[in-house]
């Protein structure tokens, strides 16, 4: 009953603390703010700020139309679907009689200038019938221009060189401006791309546009705010995809250019806040652009400020929270910097170094090279960089873990019938009330079969050591943390068999040392390896000889840890 009470306890226990600790933080509605806040600042710089708009298009092969200027009969075709064709060559011909009707006029002409002239010539000229004569000869010049001027309407070309899709077969009957045939050129492709009317100024009529690998686009056209571009692709590497590019929008000289998380906003708008006598003070911006997180600032901050961009948690660990809630206009802070040799943050006190370089695009050109003066540190810096203690940040934690192990016992009759080890698992409770000492649950389990000596008969082992003890965890200068300590251990057995089929736990008390070591693989995660030997005996009914339950227990595992 003592171990089932005791397996009950820690399990119990395991799973109602992270209950209570989320349950604590979720019940948490303001922030736990000290009264001088730890802060990382930046001291802004002007550089530049280049702004770009990105754009994404499919070019596809241009397709042109052949139309009717003339309404009429298709009388022939010229070229077969699928043809390659130059621009200008004759793909069909409407009203293919007017050939005929014009040398019949042509015919009639000459006929009539016959007969003028003959009359003209004849010994008793008669004036009627040479006026008769030229009437008709001005008549058939006249209708003869008429079909001339009709005869070049009377096919149709084609307006590029591609290959040819016919929409029309002979004998169709069309309309003026009826689609008669399609001319596709792989090789000349265009897209339409829908831009904001702001952004129109950047695709002037005919003006080039990079597309990258070496390929230009022309602006053919521009509607509606619809840009249409056209490029030669003699080797047709543009296919269906997607292609992207960007053009610069605008270009701003000595800008003050912040991160874009950098900048806060409420009702009264956006802000930020800067250090000034040791303290925060608001200012409240005006942001005119933002490219790829970045934010162009042309109001309310001014080079050399010192912006505020993280509250520091633990100077220890490094850790920042998620927002600067804690700070408000008149906020005393503390400037912090981080120590490039322990890595840890210590407080600042001079002229802070320069702020970090912008991305690539926000870089300043590069200037003429000019001899370097040397580099100065400033004492007040130095002394508080070389301070050889650091304030320590620690606060309670509380940790769950589990692991996996081998469980050897010492004792030799043990051994003949189970074997000299077993597979163990391992979960554990830890409490650390100081930096370096934490009090610890330890409950283990293992199971085994074996044979009884001399009878042949099976017999099995349940083993749940309960160990509650505490260690001291040393501080190494790495990442290793070992640990030592002593545990007064609950030795629970429970064995069966033929003999014995309903037997319970029996509880034997010993005690144990404890050595091993952390190594932490997040901020709140340790990996752990210890090995723990435990002391104790067993008097066995009727025997004179006292059983050993000295254990060697390795284990493998991990620690989770909540901050109280």
């Amino acid at each position: 009953m003592k171990v089932r009470w005791w397996f009950n306890f820690a399990a119990g226990l395991a799973l109602l603390v992270p209950v209570l600790v989320s349950a604590q933080q979720a019940a948490r509605t303001e922030p736990d703010c000290p009264k001088k806040v730890k802060v990382l600042v930046q001291k802004i710089e002007t550089g530049l700020f280049r702004e770009y708009r990105s754009y994404s298009v499919v070019f596809q092969p241009r397709v042109l139309t052949a139309r009717t200027a003339i309404s009429g009969t298709v009388t022939d075709i010229k070229v077969s679907d699928g043809d390659l064709v130059s621009e200008g060559f004759v793909l069909i011909m409407l009203n293919e009689g007017l050939e005929a009707e014009a040398r019949e006029a042509e015919a009639e002409l000459e006929r009539w200038k016959k007969i003028l002239w003959n009359r003209e010539h004849w010994k008793e000229r008669s004036p009627a019938a040479e006026a008769q004569a030229k009437t008709r000869i001005e008549e058939t010049q006249a209708r003869l221009e008429e079909i001339k001027a009709r005869s070049p309407q009377a096919s149709v070309s084609a307006s590029q060189t591609g290959t040819v899709e016919l929409l029309v077969v002979p004998g169709t009957e069309v309309e003026a401006g009826t689609e008669v045939a399609k001319v596709t050129n792989p090789r000349l492709k265009t897209a339409d791309l829908e831009v904001d009317p702001a952004d129109l100024d950047l695709f002037p009529l005919g003006s080039e546009i990079d597309l990258g690998n070496g390929m230009t686009a022309v602006v053919a056209g521009v509607e509606n705010n619809v840009v249409r571009l056209t490029v030669i692709d003699p080797a047709e590497r543009l296919g269906a995809e997607p292609l992207s590019f960007k053009l610069l929008k605008r270009e701003v000289i000595d800008a003050v250019v912040i991160s874009e998380d950098q900048v806060l906003s409420d009702d009264a708008g956006d802000h930020v806040f800067v250090v000034n006598d040791n303290q925060a003070r608001r200012a409240d911006i005006v942001v005119d652009a933002q490219y790829e997180s970045q934010a162009l600032v042309t109001s309310g901050l001014e080079p050399k400020d010192l912006l505020i961009t993280h509250h520091l948690l633990s100077r220890k660990t490094g850790q920042l929270a998620d927002t600067l809630v804690c700070l408000q206009d008149g906020k005393r802070v503390r400037v912090m910097v981080q120590d490039p040799k322990s890595g840890r943050f210590v407080k600042f006190k001079g002229e802070l170094p320069p702020s970090p370089a912008i991305e690539e695009e926000m870089q300043e050109p590069e200037k003429p090279e000019v001899a370097a003066e040397p580099e100065t540190v400033e004492p007040a810096a130095e002394e508080v960089l070389r301070e050889p203690a650091v304030e320590k940040e620690w606060s309670p934690s509380l940790g769950i873990g589990a692991g996996i192990g081998l469980s050897m016992m010492s004792d030799e009759v043990f051994k003949e019938v189970y074997g000299s080890s077993a597979v163990s698992f391992d979960f554990r409770l830890i409490y650390a009330f100081h930096p370096h000492v934490e009090g610890f649950i330890d409950v283990a389990y293992s199971t085994k079969t074996g044979t009884i000596l001399g009878v042949d008969a099976e017999t099995k082992i349940v083993r749940a050591p309960i160990a509650l003890g505490a260690r001291y965890v040393f501080e190494a200068g790495g990442k290793f943390k070992p640990y030592v300590g002593a545990t007064a251990i609950a030795f629970n057995a429970k064995e069966t068999n033929d003999y014995n089929p309903d037997a319970g736990y029996v509880t034997r008390w010993g005690f144990g040392l404890v050595g091993g070591v952390y190594y932490p693989v997040a901020p709140q995660v340790d990996l752990f390896f210890d090995m723990r030997y435990g002391f104790g005996t067993h008097q066995i009914a009727d025997f004179e000889d006292e059983a050993k339950l000295d254990t060697l227990r390795l284990h493998l595992g991990f620690v989770y840890r909540f901050r109280l």
